[in-house]
């Protein structure tokens, strides 16, 4: 409890989670995620990491399952476990920074990759 994070609840009490190759899917219905990015093809599978496969777990009462956008490489609730409903300070609504992941990791120029149409936008 020491770091803040920001990360979006996937899933909160009483719902059934199970992700199935990066696709998530909550009480047996798949997730329309468009914010969700995947920068690696390979899956792995629930027994290596729970990265791409995983579940299906309750979520129980009083916790909520968080996710980052960045799927492949966020540290979440997939690696760390629920989220105490008390430990949630606030809801985002502002984008502070965008970057452009896919030209920023190609590119030598490092101020092109910034995102400048999406900063200061309301969060959806």
């Amino acid at each position: 409890p020491s770091i803040d994070y920001i990360k979006r609840v996937i899933a909160i009490p009483g719902d059934k989670l199970e992700m199935k190759n990066k696709e998530v899917f909550i009480n047996g219905k798949k997730v329309d995620d468009p914010h969700a990015f995947f920068s690696n093809n390979q899956i792995l599978s629930g027994s290596v990491s729970p990265r791409d496969n995983l579940g299906p777990i309750m979520i129980p009462e009083g916790k909520v399952f968080v996710m980052g956008d960045n799927r492949d490489n966020s540290y979440d609730s997939r690696f760390w476990g629920y989220v105490d409903e008390k430990a949630i300070l606030g809801q985002a609504f502002l984008l502070y920074w965008s970057w452009d992941i896919k030209k920023s990791l190609l590119s030598f120029d490092r101020w092109a990759s910034i995102r400048w149409s999406r900063i200061a936008n309301l969060v959806d």
